[in-house]
């Protein structure tokens, strides 16, 4: 093997976010090592405990340094949102060229579009190999999100430089066969020779898995023996309908089911302890918990079914939710709703969970009885979920061999 390729990889999510400890660090710290030299640089929101994010920041480096990756972050600005972004994007500019040329690196590796404008400069500049990992349709979220709209400035810009990184990529990453197969038709890519590599979001199914005497022993310290418990992991707000998981849970507890809703999430309680209360549903009936990242993969074993409901959309069919494959690494089988990037066919192809047609009472009432027909399995449809998890979902198996091909696209080194 000669020298070790040296990526620069590049994310706007900081290493210290929830985000980037579940879907940037675990991969680097595999593929480290592995005929790869990592540089990282993020961009660290500001912590309330100025003591406490220095702490953090010094305990992970030291980590990341010890396992071959040199961690460097400059500090996100958020607010007014054009001149802080634009500034953001100025002095990652600036240090991703001295990176570039202090670290002799050979590809940049870019985390969705605001990395992938400096990733196409330095490209440009120092002719480095550039991998475009795309995360979603930006533009086209943002038009669905009502944020902008198709004839306005910002989504032609987005779309600009979209299109200027997809030509110029030299691989390009997306979380969906059904992106890929419309990417591959789009005009940017006609007469193209770059590659175009499908990697979900993958799930470490070593730290999810399936622990039946902690389940067992928490339930009957919780009071949940005998219950139904569904569960929801994650932000709330934004993409996420809570109203209607409410209203899904709604219709279990009208027809008598002894169900029980545990919500786990950093975002504020009341945006869905209010809709709980509105909807009249007594406060025995739920837990909304705030847990650290290590320990949601032992709360979700508490649960039977895992839930998420989506607002379908155009730009939905990028996405690749990282919640499928926590739940089903922990053996839960899913409720979700159509529309979702390649949920819907891989819920069906491999029996796993329910989806829900429309947000309507008639369509909560057959997912409901249809998964809690699954649930009749027992401890087959658990481990249905969990062997579908660790074959298609995986992040050693799926995640890491699926960026290494990426990789290999620019060197001979043979991966252990």
């Amino acid at each position: 093997m000669g020298e070790p390729m040296g990526i620069l990889y590049i994310s706007y999510n900081g290493a210290l976010e929830p985000l980037g400890q579940s879907q940037v660090l675990p991969y680097l710290r595999e593929l480290a090592g592995h005929g790869l030299e990592f540089t990282l640089l993020t961009f660290e929101k500001k912590q309330a405990s100025l003591l406490d994010e220095r702490r953090q920041k010094a305990q992970l480096k030291r980590e990341l340094s010890q396992q071959g990756i040199a961690w460097h972050y400059l500090r996100y600005h958020k607010t007014p949102t054009v001149p802080a972004t634009a500034w953001d994007v100025f002095l990652g500019l600036l240090y991703s060229t001295y990176l570039v040329i202090v670290k002799r690196i050979q590809c940049v590796h870019a985390r969705s579009y605001i990395p992938a404008l400096m990733a196409l400069f330095v490209k440009r500049l120092f002719g480095v190999k550039f991998i475009f990992d795309m995360r979603g349709l930006w533009a086209d979220e943002r038009v669905d999100a009502g944020q902008c709209t198709r004839n306005s400035f910002e989504y032609k810009a987005i779309k600009l430089l979209e299109r200027a990184c997809l030509k110029a990529a030299d691989c390009v990453v997306v979380l969906t066969h059904k992106v890929k197969g419309m990417l591959e038709n789009s005009s940017p890519l006609q007469g193209c020779n770059t590659s175009i590599e499908v990697i979900p979001c993958c799930v470490d199914t070593e730290k999810f898995t399936i622990n039946e005497e902690y389940r067992q022993r928490r339930r009957r310290e919780l009071g949940w023996t005998g219950k139904t418990v569904l569960v929801y992991a994650g932000s709330l707000g934004g993409w996420y309908l809570a109203e209607q998981m409410v209203d899904f849970f709604a219709v279990g507890l009208r027809k008598h089911l002894n169900l029980n809703f545990l919500v786990l999430t950093h975002s504020n309680h009341r945006l869905i302890a209010d809709i709980f209360q509105a909807k009249g549903i007594s406060a025995d009936s739920y837990t909304i918990l705030t847990v650290p990242s290590s320990e949601v993969a032992q709360y979700l074993n508490l649960a039977d079914i895992g839930i998420f409901f989506i607002k379908p959309s155009y730009s939905k069919i990028a996405s690749s939710p990282t919640k499928l494959g926590e739940y089903l690494a922990c053996g839960l089988p899913i409720i979700t709703n159509r529309g979702i990037g390649d949920s819907e066919e891989f819920i069906k192809e491999h029996k796993v969970g329910t989806l829900v047609d429309s947000f309507d009472i008639e369509p909560y009432e057959r997912a409901l009885h249809e998964t809690l027909r699954l649930l009749q399995e027992r401890d087959a449809i658990r481990e249905r979920c969990r062997q579908v998890a660790l074959t298609y979902l995986c992040l050693r198996k799926t995640g890491i061999d699926g960026y290494q091909r990426v990789y290999s696209h620019f060197t001979d080194s043979k991966y252990a």
